[in-house]
């Protein structure tokens, strides 16, 4: 599995692509930047709600470092993998990353505001 995923990863510069894209363009960096609002908005509702005594139901995110460390990892991870996407030429997968993580810290905002 491991051989597989470096081969993966090694092969990714060598695809040809047919014509040079901004990866960087606005479309995506207005989905990054949603991504990121939406959550900062779930680690500031679950830090507002364990307050008033409420628990954390995820059981990686027990500790407060654990939150801000899955949290960030779910503003960071999604570029990368969106990025790694746009090297492939999956441009359709590259908006769909970002897309996942939104719809999960979405449902983790509206559980926090109910």
């Amino acid at each position: 599995m491991r051989l597989l995923l470096c081969l993966f990863l090694l092969s990714v510069p060598l695809v040809a692509q047919e014509k040079p894209c901004n990866f960087w363009r606005a479309s995506n960096v207005a989905v990054f930047t949603i991504n990121a609002g939406i959550q900062a908005a779930d680690l500031a509702l679950t830090e507002h709600r364990l307050g008033q005594g409420w628990i954390e139901l995820n059981p990686l995110g027990q500790s407060r470092g654990a939150r801000y460390g899955l949290k960030s990892m779910a503003v960071g991870l999604p570029i990368g993998l969106a990025y790694l996407c746009h090297r492939v030429g999956w441009h359709g997968a590259e908006k769909f990353m970002p897309v996942t993580f939104m719809v999960a810290g979405g449902i983790g905002v509206g559980y926090n505001l109910r």
